[in-house]
């Protein structure tokens, strides 16, 4: 997702949250570079190439991270399974605050 459309979406989120009287949610999913197919990460955190038609990831999150903390939210990182243990290191260097593993079928 695109910064400004990330940026549409979170204002119409505090939108409701404040007409609706709740309160604002603490994390927010977001592209992170992370992308499970099967039994593997394909997004472009876990390459060590670049992807066609993807910001990598040194590049695309610190402005993600910025526009959700403008908004005091968090990030969670969607579709962590199967990622290196270099990447889950990569977390607290690059401001990640949580991340959703799916469970196993196995």
């Amino acid at each position: 997702m695109a910064l400004e459309d990330l940026s549409t979406l979170l204002m119409r989120v505090t939108r409701f949250c404040k007409a609706q009287s709740l309160p604002l949610p603490f994390f927010m999913v977001a592209q992170t570079g992370t992308k499970v197919m099967e039994t593997i990460n394909v997004g472009s955190m876990n390459s060590p190439y670049r992807i066609a038609e993807e910001v990598p990831a040194p590049i695309h999150l610190p402005g993600v991270l910025a526009l959700l903390k403008h908004f005091g939210l968090h990030l969670k990182q969607h579709n962590t399974d199967y990622i290196s243990d270099e990447v889950i290191h990569w977390h607290s260097w690059f401001g990640i605050h949580a991340a959703n593993v799916a469970p196993s079928s196995a």
